[in-house]
């Protein structure tokens, strides 16, 4: 865990290449939105994982995943969630919006995009645990819609895979600090504190945790 630092990279990646599992978010932010009349607003995640350092030469690694904590001025203030945001108008396509959007809150720069992610489908509570945050799962079910300011959004949420981890970078308007947590840790709610101690992970909703726990799951097919 780090305290926030607010370094620039010098542009946008855009030689990232992308699965074509994930080829139904090449699409441009319009042609998204024109195939789901419902969905006023469009917003994307990005998943990054790393390999912690193993404790010790025996040790197995386990995979983390990265999450951020939202700025207590933002909306949400003290959650934590993945990085992501709005897609624009001047992004090519929603995976373009995903990787400016990770690029613009970590400083971490894609070279991949292997798949995107849903929301644990075949755990059979995905509807249930989204209707809990008023969201449901768009027909593709890989799309969580949800109502916010009176407008209907979309949050379509990639797999990103980076140049390197060893560096993350956030803006202090945005989020206070980030962390790389396992999956044990997401779906029990608890992580790593500053001490030793424990330190409650609340998320933005159980859509945000749920997501993650698919991540891993997927994660797990595509590094067996």
């Amino acid at each position: 865990m780090s305290p926030p630092t607010n370094i620039e990279a010098p542009h946008p990646p855009l030689s990232y290449t992308t699965s074509p599992v994930a080829s139904f978010l090449a699409v441009t932010k319009s042609e998204f939105l024109a195939s789901r009349p419902r969905i006023q607003k469009l917003m994307t995640g990005a998943v990054v994982f790393r390999q912690a350092p193993p404790s010790n030469p025996t040790a197995t690694a386990a995979d983390q995943v990265l999450v951020v904590r939202r700025a207590a001025s933002d909306s949400y203030p003290g959650t934590w969630e993945v990085p992501g945001g709005s897609i624009d108008e001047t992004d090519s396509t929603v995976i373009a919006g995903a990787v400016r959007e990770l690029w613009e809150e970590t400083g971490l720069r894609a070279r991949h995009v292997p798949c995107a992610v849903g929301m644990l489908l075949q755990d059979g509570r995905a509807a249930e645990i989204a209707a809990k945050d008023d969201s449901r799962l768009d027909d593709d079910g890989l799309t969580v819609t949800f109502v916010e300011t009176g407008r209907v959004w979309g949050k379509s949420t990639v797999m990103v895979e980076v140049e390197s981890t060893a560096e993350v970078t956030v803006r202090p308007d945005e989020h206070s600090e980030w962390a790389w947590v396992t999956e044990e840790q997401v779906r029990d709610g608890w992580m790593d504190g500053l001490g030793g101690g424990k330190r409650e992970l609340t998320f933005v909703s159980e859509c945000v945790r749920w997501t993650l726990l698919d991540a891993f799951r997927m994660r797990k097919e595509v590094n067996p």
